[in-house]
């Protein structure tokens, strides 16, 4: 391969990679709902308003002061220390 192959081939991934990080960051909202968190777990109200309050537990009642919503910081942090063996019950889409 010659360099100048690399370096196309180099930067092509490199501006593919900052072009899916700027799409991704652009439709993400800043906190979940008890309904993001059905569609993102694929489960019912009633095990999304259980993860809500794990996640509110976990992060002491939440940064935004609510019941119904929490940071997406939150849910990303809660979803790294939640046990992997139930990340299959939970249908997440993502392990993070």
């Amino acid at each position: 391969m010659l360099m100048e192959e690399y370096r196309d081939a180099y930067m092509k991934g490199y501006v593919d990679g900052l072009a899916k990080g700027l799409a991704e960051a652009q439709e993400d909202k800043p906190f979940f709902t008890i309904e993001d968190i059905m569609k993102r777990y694929d489960c019912c109200q009633s095990k999304a308003g259980q993860i809500l309050r794990a996640v509110r537990h976990v992060c002491n009642g939440g940064g935004l002061g609510t019941n119904d919503k929490v940071k997406r910081a939150e849910l990303l942090y809660w979803e790294t220390i939640v046990d992997k063996t139930f990340l299959r019950e939970l249908k997440a889409t993502e392990a993070r």
